[in-house]
């Protein structure tokens, strides 16, 4: 590894790029020790693959690294074989965030903060809804026709755009109304079938991105509090499935809603179920002074 690092010097490679391999290095070697290996020789292909294993956090920077060590090794004649093919293809998991959601009282301060008077706000307002009570991806809300709305039966039917999948909805009557405004007095004459389109010249119709900027726009402006926060239309549809899960709905009617193609996608939602996850914690036992005290203390000094 000393090798290395000075192989590293001698390709002019600097100090911070250098820093950056001793601490995957180190605990490479922590690894090996622990395994019994003491010898180049005896590291073996799963060896390689166990401790990658074990690295949960910047797996991507710590594989790239270990590439380039290990193919160090092989071009030295350290190592017989190059280890570095095993990692080619490795495939590591990356660690989903939490979804951003808003509670039900965000929700209702950024509705009632849209202005309506005008043209765009009936537009925006009818689009918000959408997203907010039914949970439409902007996608499927720029693509959303005429065809797709059945006033006489109060449903909405359309084909996913993510997923093709065909999905039905209730127009709520708060949403219908608001359809109805926005067609009524916020939308320009055209011949296109969409319900939603640009209020400027050429009125032609909106894209899932033009929705996910309208919507980001509505909750910027709210004053409502969006630290750490995203603000698009899937903000919004995470924050449906998290009243869902507090009225204790059932994975399958959630998934049903959502249109979603299978439950298992359902199922990462119950990460935001703050409520129930926390009837779920056991207690902690209290630690005994004298665990603390082992030794002297000095290790926890």
């Amino acid at each position: 590894m000393k090798k290395f690092l000075l192989h590293l010097v001698s390709l002019r490679r600097n100090s911070e790029t250098i820093s950056q391999y001793l601490l995957p290095l180190s605990r490479f070697l922590i690894f090996i020790n622990s395994k019994q290996i003491f010898e180049i020789e005896d590291v073996t292909e799963s060896c390689i693959m166990s401790f990658m294993s074990t690295q949960t956090n910047n797996q991507i920077s710590i594989v790239s690294k270990f590439r380039v060590f290990l193919k160090f090794l092989f071009d030295e004649n350290i190592l017989h074989s190059d280890l570095s093919s095993v990692l080619k293809h490795y495939k590591w998991t990356r660690r989903e965030k939490l979804p951003s959601v808003y509670t039900s009282k965000e929700v209702l301060q950024i509705e009632s903060s849209i202005h309506r008077a005008i043209a765009c706000g009936k537009r925006d307002y009818a689009i918000f809804l959408l997203a907010s009570r039914l949970g439409l991806r902007a996608s499927d809300i720029a693509q959303l026709s005429f065809n797709n709305i059945g006033w006489e039966n109060s449903t909405i039917t359309l084909s996913q755009v993510k997923t093709e999948n065909l999905i039905e909805l209730p127009l709520l009557e708060n949403v219908g109304e608001s359809i109805i405004d926005c067609l009524k007095y916020g939308r320009k004459k055209s011949d296109s079938n969409r319900v939603f389109l640009y209020t400027k010249a050429p009125f032609i119709p909106m894209t899932g991105d033009a929705v996910s900027m309208a919507i980001r726009r509505l909750i910027i402006a709210s004053g409502v509090d969006t630290n750490h926060r995203k603000q698009g239309s899937h903000a919004l549809r995470h924050s449906l499935a998290s009243r869902f899960l507090e009225n204790s709905e059932s994975i399958p009617v959630i998934s049903e809603a959502l249109g979603h193609q299978s439950t298992n996608t359902t199922m990462n939602y119950l990460r935001i179920d703050v409520g129930h996850l926390r009837k779920c914690a056991l207690n902690i036992p209290p630690v005994e002074k004298s665990f603390y005290e082992q030794k002297g203390g000095i290790f926890y000094e």
